[in-house]
């Protein structure tokens, strides 16, 4: 008896199916239509970081103030501030500390210079924060009194609302009881 030869039909089937390829290409399209410009922004980070280096160089000088001595014959009587600079010359966030005359504060000198290693930033325990042009902040000194209450930045008009923006529409608050914090 002659064996008779079976054939097994297998179809090998290579590659991806129409289908299969539209899913990817609209699914990489979405990805590029929507990750791809914040990834491609650096500003879209930075105005984020320079948000919360602000909210925290605020809170440092208002617990500064809230514990320096009241008394006008203090032996060390300082005002804290948080100075927001932008100039020509550079964009920076810094620490200042100036001398009390009585009840009032000497102001910052507007001339300070945003590099790190210029003689008016090497007292600054907390260093200086630089950032680019591409992020969009109002230039201000701001000041705390003694119950955590800012004093000049805001003038007196609260919700005083601090507002950065490179892409994002950032903000930070300071309330008129002093609360900063980030809507």
């Amino acid at each position: 008896m002659a064996s008779q030869g079976r054939f097994i039909l297998t179809s090998k089937t290579t590659g991806f199916t129409l289908v299969e390829l539209v899913i990817v290409i609209i699914l990489i399209g979405a990805l590029a239509a929507f990750a791809l410009p914040k990834l491609l922004s650096s500003g879209s980070f930075e105005d984020y970081t320079v948000r919360d280096q602000l909210v925290s160089r605020l809170r440092i000088s208002q617990l500064q103030n809230m514990n320096a001595d009241p008394s006008p014959n203090a032996a060390v009587n300082a005002c804290y501030w948080t100075v927001v600079q932008v100039s020509a010359a550079g964009r920076c966030i810094y620490s200042l500390e100036t001398a009390r005359s009585g009840a009032s504060c000497t102001a910052p000198a507007a001339s300070i210079s945003c590099d790190a290693s210029a003689p008016e930033h090497q007292g600054d325990p907390y260093d200086l924060v630089g950032f680019s042009s591409k992020v969009t902040i109002s230039p201000a000194n701001y000041l705390f009194d003694y119950h955590g209450i800012e004093q000049v930045g805001c003038g007196n008009s609260f919700p005083c609302d601090i507002n950065i923006s490179s892409g994002n529409n950032l903000s930070i608050r300071i309330e008129q009881q002093g609360y900063i914090h980030v809507p």
